[in-house]
């Protein structure tokens, strides 16, 4: 598996609203590219985000970007600044279902 790890910062009052975008826009991301297998944004305070979006493969991670820049770029009016995105090699994940 391979991750895009994505640093954020909102403007101030604007982190509610882009969360609620985000939610609709990564079903957009979903339906257009291959091998996303999990997307998830980390509240870290301070109006700063973590998003970690993870893939099957690192072809499937290069593939998506962007087509992720395209479709997340609508969030942009809500940041603060540009975010910062690293790919990087997941080393062990692990899915619990419980419902």
């Amino acid at each position: 598996m391979h991750a895009s790890v994505i640093e954020i910062a909102f403007k101030a009052g604007t982190q509610d609203e882009a969360t609620a975008l985000t939610e609709k826009l990564v079903d957009q991301l979903n339906e257009r590219v291959e091998g996303l297998r999990g997307f998830l944004v980390i509240d870290r305070g301070d109006n700063k985000a973590t998003a970690v979006a993870m893939y099957e493969s690192k072809e499937n991670w290069e593939a998506a970007a962007p087509v992720a820049q395209e479709i997340l770029g609508q969030l942009a009016h809500f940041m603060a600044g540009m975010p910062e995105r690293a790919g990087c090699e997941v080393l062990y994940a692990k899915r619990f279902v419980t419902d």
